[in-house]
């Protein structure tokens, strides 16, 4: 968050935050990335600093450019099989750092320009084992490795990428505020796409294994590609029915378990059941305790018993029990450094709430 790390063990809330005095602290309390490496070790890029967190000493190690990283203004982290941690930095280009020798190589591009608030960007890996980077007014590129060149060299209209996946046939998409482009094998170049072409920019993108393609953005409709049917649908949202989407305004698409597919909106959270042509919705009303906290979502994640996390942009952290349509009210005032009695008291009853109702179970370590 921009301030500072929480960690949540199954059972409570752990805040860290950056202290001046503590050079085991967090480097930053504006944390803008995290990564887990094969080693069960998670790393924590800040705008001041990379650290990683120590389990057996509950603290944290800082990796600064004395460990060879040519800058501390962390964009985007990335750990692959092979035990290379892959930091993209906004002055310093994109480092690789190999974990068991703490050895870093340096691949410099071009800085980033400023992005303001605005802190989306990412390191992906493609099936060639090719490593992208992109992001907020930054035109993916990938590292040829050999010739320590980032490609395509030409980049495409509007120099900023959102999203990017790679479909069943493994070509690489990429979408942005201008538009979704692919990169050309043959001609080394990023082109515009003449299969995906939309009014209005992508911000995100549910890429399935059955060749099923979400696309919500800042639009007027949610768009579904079959790449095998070669055949288009699209949702809008119609006051007049209550099992339309809730907003075409996308800030997430995600697919759980069940392959439930979920739409955070800044209206509400809408999801489309499994082979069911209707949304239905979860919205915030006032004094419902097993209702949503807030209408503005902004992030989903499931987690391995099946918990549905929601992120919002007002009112901190909630969850979804699927089984009994109950929302967990994890409210914001849990996340603060140091709770008055009363709201001590009222997390506490929360808290045994989640317990009560299977959202949290004190048998579990995740």
């Amino acid at each position: 968050t921009k301030n500072g790390l929480n960690k949540f063990d199954g059972q409570l809330f752990t805040q860290y935050f950056n202290d001046r005095n503590n050079a085991s602290s967090l480097c930053d309390n504006l944390v803008t990335c995290l990564a887990e490496d094969i080693y069960g070790t998670v790393w924590i890029g800040t705008v001041n600093g990379l650290c990683k967190y120590v389990r057996n000493k509950n603290c944290f190690e800082e990796f600064s450019q004395k460990n060879g990283i040519k800058d501390i203004d962390i964009r985007a982290l990335y750990a692959d099989n092979n035990g290379n941690l892959w930091i993209d930095t906004r002055r310093g280009g994109l480092n690789c750092l190999k974990i068991s020798t703490n050895q870093v190589e340096v691949f410099p591009h071009s800085p980033l320009s400023f992005e303001g608030d605005y802190f989306y960007h990412f390191i992906f890996e493609d099936s060639k084992h090719r490593i992208w980077i992109g992001g907020r007014n930054f035109s993916p590129k990938f590292i040829d490795i050999d010739t320590r060149t980032f490609l395509p060299e030409e980049s495409f209209d509007g120099n900023d990428g959102s999203t990017i996946f790679e479909d069943i046939n493994h070509t690489i998409w990429i979408s942005g505020n201008y538009g979704i482009n692919y990169f050309n094998e043959k001609t080394g170049r990023l082109d515009d796409s003449t299969l995906f072409q939309f009014p209005f920019p992508i911000i995100s993108v549910l890429n399935e294994e059955n060749g099923k393609i979400w696309f919500g953005g800042n639009g007027d409709r949610v768009y579904l590609f079959d790449q095998e049917m070669k055949k288009w649908n699209s949702y809008s949202h119609n006051d007049a029915n209550p099992f339309s989407i809730a907003s075409t305004i996308i800030h997430k698409i995600y697919r759980d378990k069940q392959n439930n597919i979920w739409f955070a909106t800044p209206d509400g959270l809408s999801v489309k059941p499994y082979e069911i042509n209707k949304f239905r919705h979860y919205r915030y009303i006032p004094d419902i305790s097993s209702g949503p906290v807030s209408n503005k979502v902004t992030a989903l994640l499931q987690d391995k018993r099946g918990t549905i996390w929601v992120g919002t942009q007002d009112n901190g952290i909630d969850t979804f029990n699927i089984e009994n349509e109950q929302f967990g009210n994890l409210k914001y005032e849990i996340l603060q450094r140091k709770p008055d009695q009363k709201t001590f008291l009222k997390e506490n009853a929360i808290l045994k709430k989640y317990i009560r109702a299977n959202i949290i179970d004190l048998t579990d370590k995740y």
